[in-house]
């Protein structure tokens, strides 16, 4: 069996309050186990690493498996996504998730965590690797990702990068619905809610410059400047429409449509 060891060190170290803790990854490149040898290594801030990847390990399709495995969540991506770096327990997982604030993306709790990476057991995309007990702990079971969970995580992510979903955002729908609004009421909450925007493309920022500053490979972190590019343009809309509102380029009480009255207000403009 062939093997790589890879020594190095964290490469986003003491991000937001420091610990011991992964935030973003490492620059070696994985810790033992499955999958391609370009994934990021999980480590503790301020620690040497050295982990050994098997090039002997191969992912291959299991035939059958798209229909024996339902759609799975989006946690249930997450942590298959978490297992591809290497084994681990729903602790470590959910910790990882918390300081990589990957909240942004999906909802992460202990208990759903946990309930998820059960499943992932159930469908054979993932398997138990082994127990531990440190202290006076409760005993901790770890997880790898198995050849199937490889070929889910691949076929899931390229179908949900590739297809858009269906999906129904309440801004949508409030935007929908906003002439019911007063036109003071209706300028005020857009450019309230391009404050709040800013906030957070400031925090997407900060943590762009982080991940920069430490050289991590960009394709660790599309996701933020995706996001990012996001939040540029809803707040560069919702300020164009309260400056037209404001300025009286957008009509407040001209009613919807003319004289006929057979169909509902709103039937023509949509």
């Amino acid at each position: 069996m062939t093997s790589t060891t890879i020594v190095g060190t964290c490469s986003l170290q003491h991000f937001r309050g420091g610990g011991t803790r992964p935030v973003y990854g490492a620059r070696a490149t994985r810790r033992d186990g499955h999958g391609p040898p370009d994934r990021p290594l999980l480590c503790g801030c301020s620690c040497l690493f050295q982990r050994v990847y098997s090039t002997s390990n191969s992912r291959h399709r299991t035939s059958g498996l798209e229909a024996r495995v339902p759609s799975l969540t989006p946690l249930a991506f997450a942590a298959l996504g978490l297992l591809a770096e290497g084994p681990t327990h729903p602790y470590e997982m959910f910790q990882t998730m918390t300081h990589r604030r990957d909240g942004r993306n999906v909802k992460v709790r202990p208990g759903t965590l946990y309930h998820q990476v059960g499943r992932l057991v159930e469908l054979g995309l993932a398997e138990v690797v082994g127990t531990d007990r440190a202290g006076n702990r409760p005993e901790r079971t770890t997880y790898a990702i198995t050849d199937d969970g490889w070929t889910a995580l691949h076929d899931g992510l390229v179908r949900l990068i590739a297809e858009p979903a269906e999906e129904y955002p309440v801004f949508h729908l409030a935007v929908a619905e906003i002439e019911n609004l007063s036109v003071d009421e209706a300028e005020s909450a857009l450019r309230a809610r391009a404050v709040a925007l800013r906030a957070q493309r400031d925090e997407a920022d900060e943590i762009l410059g982080v991940v920069r500053a430490k050289d991590l490979p960009e394709r660790y972190w599309l996701d933020v400047s995706y996001v990012r590019a996001i939040l540029t343009t809803q707040i560069e809309w919702l300020a164009a429409t309260a400056d037209r509102i404001a300025a009286g380029h957008i009509s407040w009480d001209a009613p919807a449509a003319s004289a006929d009255t057979t169909t509902n207000s709103k039937e023509t403009t949509r």
